[in-house]
């Protein structure tokens, strides 16, 4: 009991061990030898283990330069938003050698001698595994594009649409051969505009089903097809 009366209770407690981290990685730091000249001696200091991240480029996880899952990318796209998709691995890869390529270049700056050189032979391993993998999505792309050009013309024909494309891939024809869908489509849409006058409802329902939207539908698949071979072409002049 305390002297102002209270009394207290008495409670067992334990001292939690330290628990170490799992890894050590070297860092480096100057000194001067006996002889006065200047050494750069390693240090050795703490770091969490590694958790497996992409991101964490090692000796251990030294990233990829042919990603698997690139073999196995869509080839039939259904909108254009796959154009971007279908390239995610080698962007993800890309993204690995450059984060790998900051961390090595703020490590270059702080070392000298021996070390410095060695961090600089790594940047140029990096540069080099960079441009392979521009090299592999740029060929990928290529094929890509050659795939989404033969998709918009088949699209196209079986539409009554025949585009006709220039040396560098333009489609030289595209307004004269979409007018003439276009105006297909006006006269049956003015078509069921007049009938709304005199037709029932069930029969207007069914002329816009059986012969204004199949048209509709015509134009939507062929913009949809070449707005795919479009992003591909964009991709391309981007490498």
């Amino acid at each position: 009991m305390s002297d102002d009366g209270k009394e207290w209770t008495e409670i067992e407690t334990s001292v939690t061990k330290q628990v170490p981290y799992e890894e050590a990685v070297p860092i480096f730091g100057m000194k001067l030898s006996p002889e006065g000249e200047t050494e750069v001696p390693q240090l050795n200091t703490i770091i969490k283990k590694p958790s497996g991240s992409a991101n964490n480029l090692s000796s251990s996880n030294p990233g990829t330069t042919n990603p698997p899952a690139a073999a196995e990318k869509k080839k039939n796209l259904t909108k254009k938003d796959d154009v971007v998709d279908r390239y995610k691995e080698w962007d993800d890869a890309l993204d690995d050698v450059a984060y790998a390529m900051e961390r090595v270049n703020k490590q270059a700056d702080r070392l000298y001698g021996a070390n410095r050189i060695n961090a600089l032979k790594k940047q140029n391993e990096l540069l080099l595994k960079q441009k392979e993998l521009l090299t592999k999505k740029k060929g990928d792309v290529e094929t890509d594009l050659k795939s989404d050009k033969n998709s918009l013309v088949n699209t196209a024909k079986v539409h009554g649409v025949n585009f006709k494309f220039d040396a560098q891939g333009n489609i030289s024809n595209y307004t004269a051969e979409m007018t003439k869908l276009y105006n297909e489509l006006a006269a049956a849409e003015a078509t069921w505009a007049d009938a709304l006058k005199h037709a029932s409802k069930d029969a207007q329902d069914k002329y816009e089903e059986n012969i204004v939207q199949p048209i509709r539908d015509k134009i939507d698949e062929i913009k949809e097809a070449l707005g795919i071979y479009t992003d591909t072409r964009e991709l391309i002049e981007d490498l």
